[in-house]
């Protein structure tokens, strides 16, 4: 469900955007724990932040923060790695504070009524399943 073919629409963009390296780096089934925890963790966080409002949230937005967070981890090999590039870490503060600070403020002003909440656990949820599913790294036989 969600708020019209645009919010669809945006949604299914940036997932596919952001999701195809990660897939590919996850496998599958990994990529859909992912995404799938993901989307938990943003129902999980609204929830709790909207504990007795009677605020509802629609869409798939804190899935596929999941899956940004993911996509960010996935730069190299082991997800330290990738913090450790100053370009990822600052598109990782430029992402979530678009996606959680900005987008917090324009909805509590009116503006621009998104669950900012769910983007939150979304990336949440999103790093703490890629920290636990991503693929080891084999080791051959000289190390």
């Amino acid at each position: 469900m969600h708020a019209g073919w645009w919010h669809a629409g945006l949604n299914a963009f940036f997932l596919f955007g952001a999701g195809r390296f990660a897939a590919a780096r996850l496998g599958w089934w990994r990529f859909l724990l992912v995404y799938l925890a993901s989307a938990l963790g943003g129902t999980i966080a609204f929830v709790t932040l909207n504990w007795g409002e009677p605020n509802i949230a629609v869409g798939a937005s804190d899935a596929v923060c999941g899956v940004f967070m993911a996509y960010f981890l996935s730069v190299r090999a082991d997800w330290r790695q990738s913090l450790a590039i100053p370009m990822v870490r600052n598109q990782v503060i430029m992402i979530v504070g678009l996606n959680v600070v900005l987008m917090g403020v324009l909805a509590e002003l009116n503006i621009f009524p998104i669950a900012w909440e769910g983007h939150l656990g979304g990336f949440v949820g999103g790093f703490i399943a890629y920290v636990l599913l991503q693929p080891r790294a084999v080791r051959g036989p000289w190390g």
